[in-house]
């Protein structure tokens, strides 16, 4: 059985973008994600990942999310810190960009 990391309070500010991030979000996207946080909360956790050459906490999952909690004033996330190599950890990221946002094809096809 697979177990599930425990969720971690992060600072927002020690977080970093993966880089190039093959979704991007519209104002009517980032409107309906906004409503989202404002009802339900973040039922969903950002997905966390230390790059061991920069020692970086990078966001996996929840780039969006976290820019909006930013945007609030939040201080802090709860999030599931990922164990696992860089190919696992950008296979995760993808997968995990399949329902907001909008493709960047360009950006997508230098991503694989």
């Amino acid at each position: 059985m697979i177990s599930l990391p425990e969720l971690i309070e992060v600072p927002l500010d020690s977080l970093s973008p993966l880089g190039t991030n093959p979704r991007s979000m519209d104002r009517a996207g980032r409107e309906r994600l906004d409503r989202s946080l404002t009802t339900f909360g973040l039922y969903k956790p950002i997905v966390i990942w230390r790059d061991p050459e920069s020692g970086k906490l990078v966001i996996l999952a929840g780039n969006q999310r976290a820019e909006l909690l930013r945007e609030r004033g939040e201080a802090t996330v709860r999030a599931s810190l990922f164990e696992g190599t860089r190919s696992e950890a950008m296979i995760l990221a993808l997968r995990d960009n399949n329902e907001d946002g909008e493709w960047q094809w360009d950006d997508l096809s230098t991503y694989l």
